[in-house]
């Protein structure tokens, strides 16, 4: 290094020393000398003789300028920046890059520009690189971020030799040729065996060695073929992700398989179509498959279609013999054959068909029938009308039993059809029996009207166990109501309870229950209802609006025995309800004397609590003293809310 800034002594009494030259004379005695070449190779390589320091205070040549930073290289372990370089060899940062560039052997750039890899760590990251390429190839990207190395600094490296072996980049990978011996082996065996097995076999990158990219393993592939002669001899499918061969003999011989199987009618027919293009290695085009099949001596040709003449020929005997075992009905044209033959088949199968079956099934024994193309058994037409007949009635069952009653019920085939075989339903409408139809009409009827009457049965039950044997045994009672007015008072409460309560209640829960689903019920009750809403509120009109109801549906009053069970059930319901603790004491004296009444008096009084007074002087008569004593205390108690547990108990104990 030469340096310009000596010093020069001065006079005595001199200010101060003072440079030879200054900063700016040594920097504008570097300008102004003549252009140096760089170095020749082997040296510093796009570096000048001289340089200037990057404290401008001399020159560094480039041979010691190398030197120096070969040592750091050298010997450092870590990276080094670019500043700290810089500094050590006071030269500028855009010196440092050339020093890099001039020794691709000891030193690499980091990935950003802004490092020095040493020699140390290169040589672990070469030996990192040629370890990953002897078995798989390597993306370049990849392992430059990995290892926070330029690609400039990649592409050095590998032009280097250091790898030991000649390296490609392909695509943004790196191939080493060990690695593309090891894999053209690997496909070529696997392709020698798929030809000596006679086995379909799948290439994808997952089951080859190092997983190379699929690109990679398509062109490796079909320069096999290529290279070795392999190409006629190979069928090939290209899949997304993976390459499937198979050997032409394989396919040639599953060709074969698949006519041989038509032509003996273990296969139904051929979709010439998809057989064209299954094999479209074979056959160039679908004219030639046409010809394939046109001269086939078994094949039945339809425009898409090849079918098998044996199959045809089997499978009708087999329908003849087995008709009257199975379904029983079986149609010439368009039965079984639709559902195993293709849907696109024309007439012309039909027809020969139809020739067959007729030829086989002449003269037609004495229990087979036919209706147009369809062939039957007696016995299977039977039991088709039977299950008419069945399906009639469970149509007039379910009209019949609707909540909401069906205004105008009506009878129609079609909707009873559905119940038998489709072919079944082909004969019946073809046949257009017209005795069949009435008596089907009829058995409707019949149902309906049966239904109806069982409806209208239960509903008359009902009616009797809810009003009638109510509705008398109150009417009863206020005969022996000696009061006159009492008994008038009684009278319109049964009047009023009878048309907004019994009536209503009643066919509210014979509606909800299924009971009045007949339409004589449904009108009868809704002239009934409008009756007790409109006409007169006495409870004679009431009774004679509710006679001409129950004499419309037929419901009988109660003998003496009857009247005297509801009667009893009533009764005995009371007694259950005030045995059962109560907080409501009125409700509780009033059931009581209700009781009492009916134990002494005909029929049950209908009767509220403010009548429970007047109820309990008419009993004076029929109670001991004792009881009415405490009949009367109790009234009082269960007005002013003290009736206690005893009191019920007592009460209880009374009607027992």
């Amino acid at each position: 290094m030469f340096s310009l800034l000596q010093s020069r002594n001065v006079a005595a009494g001199s200010d101060a020393s003072a440079k030879m030259f200054s900063d700016q004379d040594i920097h504008d005695i570097f300008e102004s000398l003549p252009p140096l070449e760089s170095r020749k190779s082997g040296t510093a390589n796009f570096l000048p003789d001289l340089i200037l320091t990057n404290s401008g205070g001399g020159f560094v040549t480039a041979t010691h300028l190398l030197q120096s930073f070969e040592d750091i290289i050298s010997k450092e372990k870590n990276r080094v920046s670019f500043s700290a370089l810089a500094s050590q060899l006071d030269v500028d940062q855009d010196v440092i890059l050339h020093l890099v560039q001039a020794c691709p052997q000891l030193a690499l750039l980091s990935e950003n520009q802004s490092m020095v890899i040493a020699a140390e760590e290169r040589q672990s990251m070469v030996r990192d690189l040629c370890s990953t390429l002897n078995h798989q190839i390597v993306d370049k990207n990849l392992f430059s971020k990995d290892h926070n190395v330029s690609q400039s600094s990649m592409d050095t490296l590998i032009r280097s030799g250091d790898l030991g072996e000649r390296v490609h980049e392909i695509d943004g990978h790196l191939v080493s040729e060990t690695y593309q011996q090891d894999l053209t082996t690997e496909i070529r065996e696997k392709i020698k065996s798929s030809l000596m097995t006679l086995e379909p076999l799948t290439i994808s990158s997952s089951c080859l060695i190092g997983a190379p990219p699929m690109t990679f393993t398509r062109g490796t592939f079909y320069q096999l073929l290529e290279t070795e002669a392999l190409t006629s001899q190979i069928i090939v499918t290209e899949e997304a992700n993976s390459i499937r061969f198979m050997s032409r003999q394989l396919i040639v011989e599953d060709s074969q398989k698949i006519i041989s199987e038509l032509e003996t009618g273990t296969l139904r027919y051929i979709d010439k179509r998809e057989f064209a293009s299954r094999f479209d290695a074979l056959y160039t085009s679908s004219y030639e498959v046409d010809e394939l099949f046109a001269a086939s001596p078994v094949a039945f040709n339809d425009d898409h279609y090849a079918i098998s003449q044996p199959y045809i020929s089997d499978r009708v005997a087999l329908d003849l013999t087995s008709l009257e075992e199975n379904s029983g009905y079986l149609n010439i044209h368009s039965d079984w054959f639709q559902s195993e033959l293709p849907q696109l088949t024309t007439d012309k199968i039909a027809s020969s068909l139809t020739e067959r079956l007729m030829s086989l099934s002449s003269p037609f024994p004495d229990n087979l029938r036919h209706v147009g193309s369809i062939l039957f058994t007696s016995s299977s037409y039977d039991e088709s009308v039977k299950e008419l007949f069945n399906s009639t009635e469970s149509l007039a069952k379910e009209q019949a039993s609707r909540d909401v009653p069906i205004k105008e019920m009506k009878f129609h085939m079609k909707d009873i059809l559905h119940a038998i075989p489709a072919l079944a339903r082909d004969v019946i409408v073809l046949s257009k029996d017209e005795k069949l139809e009435r008596s089907l009409n009829d058995h409707f009827w019949a149902t309906i009207s049966h239904v109806e009457s069982q409806n209208e049965s239960e509903f008359a039950a009902f009616w009797t166990k809810r009003v009638v044997s109510r509705q008398t045994n109150h009417y009863e009672a206020l005969e022996s109501i000696e009061d006159q007015k009492l008994r008038d008072q009684l009278t319109e409460l049964l009047s009023s309870y009878i048309r907004k309560e019994l009536v209503p209640d009643t066919l509210s829960k014979a509606r909800s229950q299924g009971l009045m689903r007949s339409n004589k019920t449904t009108k009868n009750a809704q002239r009934l209802e409008s009756s007790l809403l409109s006409g007169k509120k006495d409870l004679t009109d009431v009774l004679s609006a509710v006679e001409r109801f129950e004499k419309k549906q037929e419901i009988s009053g109660l003998d003496t025995t009857s009247k005297a069970e509801a009667k009893s059930t009533m009764v005995a319901d009371m007694v259950r309800r005030i045995q059962k603790p109560k907080n409501d004491g009125p409700l509780l004296f009033l059931t009581l004397v209700v009781i009492l009444t009916a134990r002494y008096h005909p029929g049950v009084v209908y009767a509220t609590g403010k009548f429970a007074p007047k109820l309990l002087k008419q009993l004076k008569v029929n109670l001991s003293a004792e009881d009415y004593e405490n009949l009367e205390k109790w009234k009082e108690m269960a007005k002013s809310g003290t009736l206690g547990s005893e009191e019920q108990k007592l009460m209880a104990h009374m009607v027992e």
